[in-house]
């Protein structure tokens, strides 16, 4: 599955839902690393990088990521069989990851 067919879920959820959101993705004026969407929910910053089942979180999009953590947003990534509500309702795992700048793996 291709990661136009993860945002294209996300995208549909957001609309339904009826969440403000904006997809930033492929933008070469931005900033590298940041999500591919961010989305308003209750009053709360989310940034959600999409990836297909065998995409890879690049460096940048971690720091990015825990920026959003550090500033009291929340942070997900996104895969293709992302329920969004289940996200915003915090019935998602924290996860352990790493990658190959970091001295230690961080929590999520």
């Amino acid at each position: 599955m291709a990661e136009k067919e993860t945002t294209s879920r996300i995208e549909k959820q957001l609309a339904e839902l009826g969440y403000t959101y904006v997809n930033i993705h492929g933008s070469s004026f931005g900033r590298a690393g940041v999500s591919d969407y961010i989305a308003i929910v209750d009053g709360t910053a989310y940034a959600i990088e999409a990836k297909d089942w065998g995409g890879k979180v690049y460096p940048n999009q971690f720091d990015f990521l825990e920026e959003v953590l550090v500033s009291k947003g929340k942070a997900i990534i996104a895969y293709p069989d992302v329920e969004l509500t289940d996200c915003f309702q915090g019935h998602v795992p924290k996860v352990v990851y790493e990658h190959n700048e970091m001295n230690y793996p961080k929590e999520t």
